[in-house]
């Protein structure tokens, strides 16, 4: 009886693995997740659009023509026991054609957004959440992005969504 008991846990476990790795899309990855000593940065969804962003009464809208915008959303870590500064500028999203750093960052706690500088001083052992907008061509789909000093990563299809 025990034996039997043993082997419908395992299956129930092992069904268990697999359903959720079908649900979770087990083709590809779910996030870019880069870290060092002092930093971690975790990009978990880039948006295609909107491509409007507005700040009290004004809208802003791309930098040129045939450019909508990319919404990047970044967590940081600082892994260190004092402050250090963070430059968002040094983000950059990449294509084959294009390369570009973020025209305006967002902090946000879920439900509100506002701006803040591109450098910041984040408190050690403190998370970050950010919104790194960019004014990128339609025509061409994020392939890469520099994480400041974390150094470059693939940017995965499974992360990009389409705005509706």
């Amino acid at each position: 009886m025990q034996r039997k008991l043993r082997a419908i846990f395992i299956a129930s476990i092992l069904f268990s693995l697999a359903s959720l790795t079908a649900f979770c899309g087990g083709d590809g990855a779910w996030q870019i997740l880069k870290q060092d000593p002092t930093w971690m940065a975790q990009i978990t969804r880039i948006n295609m659009g909107p491509n409007e962003y507005y700040e009290g009464d004004y809208k802003y809208g791309p930098q040129k023509d045939g450019d909508g915008f990319v919404w990047v959303y970044l967590t940081l870590n600082n892994q260190t026991s004092s402050p250090m500064e963070w430059d968002h500028t040094k983000v950059i999203l990449k294509s084959e054609t294009a390369s570009q750093d973020p025209f305006r960052v967002l902090k946000t706690d879920g439900a509100n957004q506002s701006p803040v500088k591109a450098k910041e001083r984040i408190a050690p052992g403190s998370y970050a959440e950010r919104i790194l907008i960019y004014s990128f061509p339609k025509a061409t789909r994020p392939a890469a992005i520099e994480i400041g000093p974390l150094g470059s990563a693939e940017v995965p299809e499974s992360i990009i969504f389409q705005y509706k």
